[in-house]
C-alpha cells in the first residue's frame, strides 16, 4: 500500500516477541505490535470556573463538561494463561496519533446519529502528535453572530433615518418656521416612523429566531450532559457485567434491552 510520507512516516512491522514478565512466577508472555493496533479512549473533562471555551460548531462559548477522545498506537501482551493485556506503544514514533474534543450536545448526537451525514463537528486538540491551535476567538458562536448582526441591522437602520433628523434638526433651527417648513417636518417625521416600520419587525424576528435557537443549544447542552451521565452510568454497568461474567454476559444484557425497547 503506497503512503504518503506527509502524513504518516512511521512504519511498523508486525512483530511477536517473547519477554519475560518480572512478576511473581517469572511467566513468559508474548508482545506483539503492529501499525494497524490502535487503542481508544474517552474522558469527561470539567471545564471550572465559567471560562470562556471556543468550540467549533458550537452555539455557546461555555462548556461545563467535554468528552475527550484519544487514539493511541498499541501493543497486546499474551501471557501463558491466556489472558490478553494492552498497553499504548511507547516504543512507537508517535504514540498518540489523534485527540480531539466534543461537547455533551455533539457527544450525544454523535452516539444517536450513525450514518448520519458526513460526521459531527469536534475540535481537534492533537494530530499526530502536534498540538492543534485554539479555536480563534475570531471564531464566532450564535451569541455573539446575534449580538454582531443586530447592531449591524440597527446602526443601518440608525444611518438611513440620520439625513432625515438632520433635516428636521435644521429646519427647527430657524428663527421662524413657516406653514410649508411644518408641512415638511411632518413629511420627515412621516419617513423616520417608515423606515422604522419597514426595518424594525424584520431585525426583531431575526432577533427572536437566533435568540431561541440560542436558548434551544442551551436547554440541549444541559440534556445532553445528563443524557451522558445516564450513558456512562450504562457503561459502567456493561463493564462490570463483562468483568463478572465476559463478552456473552454484555451481548445477552444488551439483547434484553433491545428486546425491552421494542416491547
Amino acid at each position: 500500500m503506497a503512503r504518503d510520507k506527509t502524513r504518516l512516516s512511521e512504519h511498523i512491522p508486525y512483530t511477536r516477541t517473547e519477554e519475560s514478565s518480572h512478576g511473581s512466577g517469572h511467566r513468559t508472555e508474548m508482545r506483539e505490535r503492529h501499525e494497524s493496533f490502535g487503542l481508544v479512549g474517552v474522558s469527561r473533562i470539567t471545564v471550572g470556573g465559567g471560562a470562556r471555551c471556543n468550540m467549533f460548531g458550537s452555539h455557546l462559548d461555555h462548556h461545563p463538561t467535554l468528552f475527550r477522545f484519544t487514539v493511541k498506537r498499541a501493543v497486546r501482551l499474551h501471557t501463558e494463561l491466556a489472558y490478553d493485556r494492552f498497553h499504548s506503544d511507547g516504543e512507537a514514533e508517535r504514540t498518540q496519533l489523534l485527540e480531539f474534543d466534543l461537547t455533551a450536545t455533539q457527544f450525544v448526537e454523535l452516539m444517536t446519529s450513525l450514518n448520519v451525514g458526513e460526521g459531527i463537528p469536534c475540535t481537534l486538540r492533537y494530530v499526530l502528535g502536534e498540538q492543534m491551535e485554539d479555536v480563534p476567538g475570531e471564531h464566532e458562536t450564535e451569541a455573539q453572530n446575534i449580538a454582531r448582526k443586530f447592531a449591524a441591522e440597527m446602526k443601518d437602520v440608525a444611518g438611513s433615518v440620520k439625513p432625515l433628523t438632520d433635516q428636521v434638526a435644521a429646519i427647527m433651527a430657524k428663527p421662524t418656521i413657516g406653514k410649508g417648513d411644518r408641512s415638511a417636518v411632518v413629511s420627515l417625521v412621516g419617513q423616520i416612523v417608515r423606515q422604522f416600520d419597514d426595518h424594525a419587525p424584520f431585525v426583531m424576528k431575526q432577533f427572536v429566531e437566533s435568540t431561541g435557537r440560542l436558548v434551544t443549544a442551551g436547554k440541549a447542552e444541559v440534556e445532553a450532559y445528563a443524557t451522558s451521565v445516564i450513558m456512562a452510568a450504562g457503561i459502567e454497568h456493561l463493564r462490570q457485567l463483562r468483568e463478572r461474567g465476559g463478552e456473552q454476559a454484555v451481548a445477552e444484557a444488551v439483547l434484553a434491552l433491545d428486546a425491552g425497547s421494542e416491547g
